[in-house]
């Protein structure tokens, strides 16, 4: 397959705007157009997202301008047939949901099986219904994870405000963890998150197919059922952890210096994350708690937390209650370059909005 339509398939499929349509000098051949029948627009037209239906228009109209004055060449009429039946009229605000194929940063000639999230990529704002979309947080995680796959591969993975499931299945998908435990407070997201992770169910590997567990923050019933559960485990083995007695955070690397290790009995959860779940003012409290209790229940855990900086206010007050003397969470930047959209090869996301990546633990307080 040309790049361009590699790339373009990629981006298409994710629901890029603009998705990068090649040429109409590549377009234009009919062995390309085939492709796009088989690959792009396989679904009747009442099928097609306002997305999707904007995105063929747009190709026919590059195939027509670059075959125009040739009387040899043609848009394939299966496209045409399309275009003719698209619906005329879109609601104006599309909280339907359609389904987003995702792929790990690789090179566009890596023939790779995407994993698929069902969601509504329409919605916007705040409430229980931004969990039925796939944030750019997430895929900033996602990113810096793959480059970073030690960090998941044999862990023992716990997801907070998991919402469509995207995270917990890219690591399950792709990152080789030993189990994963994805969690959300809302009914709706996790029936939701259950599908997604279902759809996906040729990915795992063992016992690395995700469970879906409820966890609403500050909600004690919840909380105790998760660390009663650490990790799944079915025998006990050694931690995946050694912990810490410092922490670092640079370039593509965690840098942790060995302490006592926890008893290998124990089996918790190594490594928790969450992405976008810190834009309620009034939850952040209930999820500072959440992660503390976590955390003193292992203190070798590890937290990574992926936040877009929406409301500078909302985010200090997230971290201040971390890091107070109550929840009593080291806090750490990471630091992490990714490459601008156009240099991206997979989870595409606009690098434009400020997102930063958290790096937690538990610090016990000196005894003096």
């Amino acid at each position: 397959m040309d790049q361009s339509l590699a790339e373009f398939y990629r981006k298409y499929s994710q629901q890029i705007d603009p998705p990068g349509i090649p040429s109409g000098s590549v377009l234009r051949h009919p062995d390309v157009q085939l492709t796009l029948e088989r690959r792009f627009f396989n679904q009747p037209a009442s099928e097609y997202s306002a997305y999707q239906a904007k995105i063929l228009r747009a190709v026919v109209e590059r195939i027509q301008q670059a075959i125009e004055g040739n009387d040899e060449e043609e848009v394939s009429d299966h496209l045409m047939t399309l275009l003719a039946t698209l619906p005329h009229s879109r609601p104006t605000v599309d909280l339907s949901k359609t389904l987003v194929s995702y792929v790990p940063p690789v090179g566009f000639d890596a023939d790779i099986d995407p994993i698929e999230i069902l969601e509504a990529k329409k919605i916007i704002g705040s409430g229980p219904n931004t969990g039925l979309r796939t944030w750019e947080a997430a895929l900033r995680l996602a990113s810096y994870l793959h480059s970073q796959p030690e960090l998941i591969r044999g862990k023992r993975v716990l997801e907070l405000g998991a919402g469509t499931g995207f995270l917990s299945i890219f690591c399950a998908a792709y990152l080789q963890p030993e189990t994963v435990t994805a969690t959300d407070g809302h009914e709706d997201v996790l029936v939701s998150l259950e599908e997604n992770v279902e759809r996906n169910s040729h990915h795992y590997q063992g016992t690395s197919h995700p469970t879906v567990q409820r966890l609403y923050w500050g909600d004690e019933d919840d909380l105790s059922r998760i660390i009663r559960r650490r990790g799944d485990a079915t025998q006990p083995g050694p931690s995946a952890s050694d912990g810490i007695d410092e922490l670092s955070t640079t370039q593509g690397q965690m840098n942790y210096k060995n302490q006592l290790s926890p008893s290998s009995t124990e089996r918790p959860y190594d490594i928790i994350i969450g992405a976008d779940i810190t834009y309620e003012p009034e939850a952040c409290k209930a999820l500072a708690e959440t992660l503390s209790r976590l955390a003193k229940a292992n203190p070798y855990t590890d937290i990574l937390i992926s936040a877009t900086q929406r409301n500078l206010q909302t985010l200090s007050g997230f971290l201040d209650e971390c890091h107070g003397p109550d929840c009593g969470l080291r806090v750490e930047v990471v630091k992490y370059d990714v490459p601008p959209l156009n240099k991206q090869t997979g989870l595409f996301h606009n690098i434009v909005s400020p997102i930063q990546i958290f790096a937690m633990r538990y610090s016990p307080p000196e005894i003096s």
